[in-house]
């Protein structure tokens, strides 16, 4: 399908994808005659169509997804918004919210888990020390 054939203001092509130019008259509902004051009723119905399709969406429950505690657990996290995102439950930038929100806690996991290996390894060294000097 053919590209909007009007030009933007910087002189270039139109970007409106094909799927959203009319063949009858080769342009995009911007650019058809009307069309620039019908883009805030379009957006609109848009917005409308979108809260529509997110209330019908079916939330994760509590059951699908454990207490978020060690990084088994954000490994079945991931494994579940994935297919969220897949079956269209939850949106594509949700599911990179919560993949940016597993990232976090497993490195502050991971954190604490250095942590507290170092403070064994300091355990171990004055340990050894006591020993040396005793």
């Amino acid at each position: 399908m053919p590209r909007c054939r009007a030009r933007n203001a910087r002189g270039e092509p139109c970007g409106a994808p094909s799927g959203l130019v009319d063949p009858s008259t080769g342009l995009c509902a911007a650019h058809a005659p009307g069309g620039i004051d019908a883009l805030p009723e379009r957006g609109k119905l848009g917005a409308e169509v979108s809260a529509k399709v997110r209330q019908r969406r079916q939330p994760l429950s509590n059951d699908e997804l454990p207490p978020l505690r060690a990084p088994e657990d954000a490994e079945r996290w991931t494994e579940v918004v994935g297919r969220a995102v897949a079956e269209r439950r939850l949106s594509a930038s949700e599911g990179r919210t919560i993949s940016s929100l597993l990232r976090e806690f497993l490195a502050a996991h991971k954190a604490g888990a250095q942590a507290r290996r170092l403070e064994e390894l300091a355990e171990q060294i004055d340990a050894l020390k006591k020993r040396r000097v005793g």
